[in-house]
């Protein structure tokens, strides 16, 4: 038992490393910015970059509350 307690712990394939949190983070962001510029045809430069940043604070913050959206921000 004692082995155990003393034992190096594996990386469990759910932790990432930042650097891999990083590159989640720009993938995500491009494929978001990709749909919101199909969705915002047509519309002024504001609203369509409005629409993106809300896009991906309500992926980020998983909920549509608006201090929660920008606090993921």
């Amino acid at each position: 038992m004692v082995e155990g307690f003393f034992a190096k712990k594996s990386c469990s394939a759910l932790e990432a490393s930042p650097m891999q949190h990083s590159k989640i983070r720009s993938r995500l962001k491009a494929q978001l910015t990709r749909f919101s510029s199909e969705l915002t045809i047509g519309l002024r430069k504001p609203l369509r970059n409005l629409v993106g940043e809300m896009l991906f604070g309500i992926q980020a913050s998983q909920d549509v509350k608006l201090s929660n959206i920008a606090r993921s921000l």
